[in-house]
């Protein structure tokens, strides 16, 4: 069972300062909309993955729903060999 309290992928977001200059004005993965959002996103696949930076509304979605579905496969993974091991019993 995937450790709840430990997650294996998790994004950070919080929002920015309105009159900021340190901030970009645009976001820095797609580079058309205006950025809203400061993230950090952090992977504990092997090697570790660490990302941060500035992004839109359509952008941070994106990653929304990209972690989700990650962590629905592998839930899906989970009740599947959970269900084998159930039928040989």
């Amino acid at each position: 069972m995937p450790d709840l309290n430990n997650p294996s992928s998790n994004v950070l977001f919080s929002t920015m300062k309105l009159e900021s200059e340190d901030e970009p004005c645009r976001c820095g993965l797609c580079g058309c909309n205006p950025s809203f959002f400061a993230y950090q996103k952090h992977s504990a696949a092997h090697p570790p993955h660490e990302e941060h930076g500035y992004c839109c509304t359509a952008c941070a979605f994106t990653m929304l729903m990209h972690l989700a579905a990650d962590e629905a496969r592998e839930w899906a993974a989970l009740a599947s060999r959970s269900a084998e091991v159930r039928s040989r019993l």
